[in-house]
């Protein structure tokens, strides 16, 4: 049986490799995105955000694994920064509590995370 990745930050720099290297190896992809996408084989595109519950019980539905590559990196301040990178992730993982499946989790940030007062984007 193919294994379901759920994938939030497909469309982005990194989540865009991640999501051509899962397909190439034979899972299938639940990927969240803001915006409508091209058909692609063994991807099923979830159109939603972290806000929408129901586009994440969605994308997350049936998931062995969830990885989170999705980030804000510019930002007007950071109530945006903490909104999008933070709040964001709270609200997956609830839906994540709740899920019967229980998932494996997978949260990839970046390196400036580990230096929160360098930066808001680090903070957040």
């Amino acid at each position: 049986m193919k294994k379901t990745i759920a994938l939030s930050g497909a469309t982005g720099f990194v989540g865009s490799h991640l999501l051509n290297k899962l397909v190439s190896n034979g899972f299938h992809v639940n990927a969240l995105t803001r915006s409508d996408q091209p058909p692609m084989e063994n991807v099923t595109w979830i159109k939603g955000d972290f806000g929408n519950a129901e586009a994440l019980m969605k994308v997350t539905k049936k998931a062995d694994t969830i990885i989170n590559v999705a980030g804000l990196i510019k930002a007007k301040n950071i109530t945006e920064f903490i909104d999008t990178n933070a709040n964001a992730i709270s609200n997956l993982l609830t839906i994540i509590e709740r899920a019967n499946n229980k998932p494996h989790f997978i949260q990839i940030s970046s390196l400036a995370a580990k230096i929160p007062e360098i930066s808001d984007y680090a903070f957040s």
